[in-house]
């Protein structure tokens, strides 16, 4: 599921590359509507950067690179309590 889940967000950032000439980290991919309200914890409307919604049991980590024209989406496993 994580394999896909990351697939999905390199595509959210090739959309976000495609509007805004750059690419973006989780947040703002986020706020511009490109990952979907489920992804944020239901328990109140702030993004646990330890643990995303959009993949729970990982940690996600954006290196986006705009000179260059690049980015890099990183998913560690964390363990849960």
């Amino acid at each position: 599921m994580a394999i896909q889940k990351v697939t999905q967000l390199a595509i959210y950032e090739r959309f976000y590359f495609r509007d805004y000439g750059e690419y973006a980290d989780f947040d703002k991919l986020r706020e511009e509507g490109y990952i979907d309200q489920e992804y944020i914890y239901e328990d109140d409307d702030v993004l646990h950067y330890d643990r995303p919604a959009f993949i729970p049991e990982f940690s996600l980590t954006f290196e986006i690179d705009n000179e260059n024209g690049g980015f890099k989406i990183t998913a560690e496993p964390t363990l849960q309590s």
